[in-house]
């Protein structure tokens, strides 16, 4: 007799909202205890995955750590752009794009968080240990989305974000 082979009854598989929910519970796991104390299980969990597809999609804990980053910084960017600063004198310009950082760290906390923990598990070292090292990460943990950090212009950026978050953070408290 043959084997059935059609899926069992229930809603229908979407990837991208897998890895939505991935990523969401990722951020919140990230933010909370930074890339080293993050449990993969605990997010599979929370995004109502099984850790199989967490890896399949996102390769790994660090992998996934950066499609977070990266999603975070689109969604910042995304938000910036609408800013339409160009149109503007440089003074207005420049008091409008800080106020919308401040006012978006203030809303998304997170992003000061992954910050933090980008600049001490990934750009620190990068720093520290010269440019070689990031040709180094990245055949570990390929960037994911259309955002990669493939260069150093691009991990001055990530560590001048950092930075300014950090002062932010620091002279907000």
């Amino acid at each position: 007799m043959p084997r059935d082979t059609t899926r069992p009854a229930g809603p229908p598989r979407d990837a991208d909202a897998s890895r939505a929910r991935i990523r969401a519970a990722a951020t919140a796991e990230f933010a909370r205890h930074g890339l080293s104390g993050a449990r993969v299980d605990t997010i599979a969990k929370r995004a109502k995955a099984n850790k199989r597809m967490l890896y399949y999609y996102y390769g790994g804990k660090e992998a996934l750590f950066l499609a977070v980053l990266e999603a975070a910084y689109a969604r910042i960017r995304g938000e910036e752009q609408k800013l339409d600063l160009t149109a503007k004198p440089p003074v207005e310009g420049m008091r409008e794009l800080v106020t919308f950082t401040w006012r978006h760290f203030i809303a998304h906390p997170e992003f000061i968080s992954l910050l933090n923990t980008a600049w001490m598990t990934l750009t620190l070292p990068l720093v520290l240990l010269g440019p070689g090292r990031l040709q180094e990460r990245q055949k570990l943990c390929p960037p994911s989305g259309d955002r990669p950090l493939k260069t150093p212009y691009s991990v001055a950026m990530l560590a001048g974000t950092c930075a300014a978050a950090m002062w932010v953070w620091t002279w907000a408290h």
